[in-house]
Formats: C-alpha cells, structure tokens, sequence
C-alpha cells in the first residue's frame, strides 16, 4: 500500500494513465500535485471528471500533498502520484516527501527544449533538476506505459547536446 509511482507528466490526468499504470498497480487513488491546477475550478472538475468512479481523485497543493502523505492520510490506499513538471517533483522531495523512483511518463515539446524520447522532451533546467533528484539516490526512469522498456533520462539528458 502506500505510494507506488511518482509520474512527471505535463497531461496529468489521461489514459495512459488510467488505464495502463492503474490496472498494472492495483491503483485506487490518484493524486494531482500542482499548485496551478488545485486553485482552478474548472480545470479541477475537469481532471475529476476523467477519472473512473471506482478511483478516488485528489487534487491538492504541492504543500497540502507532502503534509497529507506526512500524515498518513494514504496509508490503505494504493497511490499514483501526478505532477506536471521535474521542479514539482524536487519541491515534494524538499519538502520531505520519500521518494525511490520517478516516472517521466511525458512532457511536451517546446521551443528550447529537445526531444529525448517519443514522448519526452526536456530543456536545460529540466535536466538540471532530474540530475538533482538523481543525486538524492531516486531513480529517474522514462516509460510512457508500465509494458515500455526503462529508459535512464539522466543518461539520455547527458547525451543532448
């Protein structure tokens, strides 16, 4: 029980995610952890909405995560934790949150930014900060699905340039 994956992903809520990494953990909560998204109300009902009516949805602070998850509010649950960008996941990390793997599952093309895998693309500071998260001993792995072969996206970010 607990957490079992930590999934940087700039859709969140999507079907890779429900139907592929749910099913494959025996997933019954998902939590959306980004500052943006708990303060907006549409986009908020919009995740809900998404989301099957036997999976409980959450969708909080980076803040009102780390302390939910420090209280143990989780504990039963099986847990799919959701943020959108690499600095979201070291603000939970700083924030005390214990993490042993990160999942980069997607983050869209931009301009500066170079694609690394087919689903993946990371600008300098994305890279810096997956090193930064990779320095504190958690694994920083690519999958788009749990059937996807690991990719190392440290390894991947050093080869970018």
């Amino acid at each position: 029980m607990g957490l079992k994956l930590v999934r940087i992903d700039d859709r969140l809520i999507h079907g890779q995610v429900v139907v592929g990494w749910v099913r494959f953990l025996n997933a019954n909560h998902i939590i959306v952890a980004d500052d943006a998204v708990a303060k907006d109300v549409m986009q908020k009902a919009l995740y809900e909405m998404v989301v099957p009516r036997e999976l409980t949805v959450s969708i909080l602070t980076l803040a009102e995560t780390a302390e939910r998850f420090h209280q143990n509010e989780y504990g039963n649950d099986t847990v799919i934790l959701l943020v959108s960008r690499p600095i979201d996941g070291l603000a939970l990390v700083n924030l005390g949150l214990p993490m042993k793997s990160i999942n980069v599952g997607g983050m869209r093309f931009e301009p500066g930014k170079h694609q690394i895998t087919k689903s993946v693309s990371v600008g300098d500071e994305d890279c810096t900060i997956l090193k930064q998260l990779a320095v504190k001993g958690i694994e920083i792995e690519g999958r788009a699905v749990p059937t996807d072969e690991k990719l190392d996206i440290i390894k991947l970010c050093s080869e970018m340039h």
